[in-house]
């Protein structure tokens, strides 16, 4: 499912999920690539998923421009709030996943203080908007929430 991406400027990415349909009676191409992002509060370190995801939001707008994706999508689950949540200081101040985030368009973002993504730029041309969809589930008598995110590349 994973497809390798080689960029321009020389780097290499893999995108999650591509496909490709061709219409020949009037010539036309669809091509879709996507990108997943599966984040539980067990697995912590929600500083890495946040710039993990702002990578891969850069990956599929650099797909779409540098391979003639006519749709890209970022999906991301997660059962942590901590990404909703608007954040005072750190990694979350610079790298705004909380619901209701906007990033603006042609934005740079950067921390350098955070440990193992240090040297991690990231430059988005667009802007989007973070709005989280919560859904209740039922497991073994006791309520979940999962939080749900679409991003329209």
């Amino acid at each position: 499912m994973e497809k390798r991406v080689n960029y321009p400027e020389g780097k290499t990415k893999y995108l999650d999920i591509t496909c490709e349909f061709s219409c020949l009676e009037n010539k036309t191409q669809a091509k879709a690539a996507i990108e997943l992002k599966f984040k539980t509060k067990r697995q912590g370190a929600q500083d890495h998923g946040r710039i993990d995801a702002f990578v891969d939001i850069e990956a599929l707008e650099k797909a779409k421009n540098a391979y003639s994706y006519t749709k890209a999508r970022f999906y991301m689950i997660t059962d942590s709030e901590t990404y909703l949540k608007k954040s005072k200081k750190g990694v979350g101040t610079k790298f705004t996943t909380y619901d209701g985030a906007k990033t603006k368009l042609d934005s740079d973002f950067h921390c350098p203080s955070s440990k193992g993504r240090e040297n991690t730029k990231v430059h988005l041309n667009a802007s989007y908007c973070f709005e989280w969809e919560k859904i209740g589930m039922i497991n073994n008598n006791i309520k979940d929430y999962w939080y749900f995110l679409e991003l329209r590349i």
